[in-house]
């Protein structure tokens, strides 16, 4: 499959209220373990629908996080080195990234 099209987005706005913040936080973090593991998430993208986790190998997942954006949008690639001196998954520090 070609991976080389797909960005992850989405289009939410900003937001003022730390309640809502929490909201954010929790609906991202079922988004990166849907596309991270194989799990059945509560909620998946929208509402409450259980999703089963696509279980994307690691190379599709930088593909989708920061790989293609970088492609797109020139320097995006090293402020996001600058930034974490490697580069990251997004979502790393909140989901269930495995080496795969």
């Amino acid at each position: 499959m070609c991976w080389k099209n797909i960005l992850f987005g989405t289009d939410i706005g900003r937001w003022k209220t730390s309640e809502q913040t929490e909201r954010m936080v929790k609906a991202y973090n079922r988004c990166f373990r849907i596309l991270e593991t194989d799990e059945i998430v509560q909620g998946g993208f929208f509402g409450d629908t259980p999703t089963k986790g696509l279980d994307l190998p690691r190379d599709v997942l930088e593909k989708i996080y920061y790989k293609n954006a970088s492609r797109l949008y020139p320097g995006l690639a090293e402020l996001i080195i600058n930034d974490h001196k490697t580069p990251v998954l997004i979502g790393q520090e909140n989901a269930a990234i495995t080496d795969k």
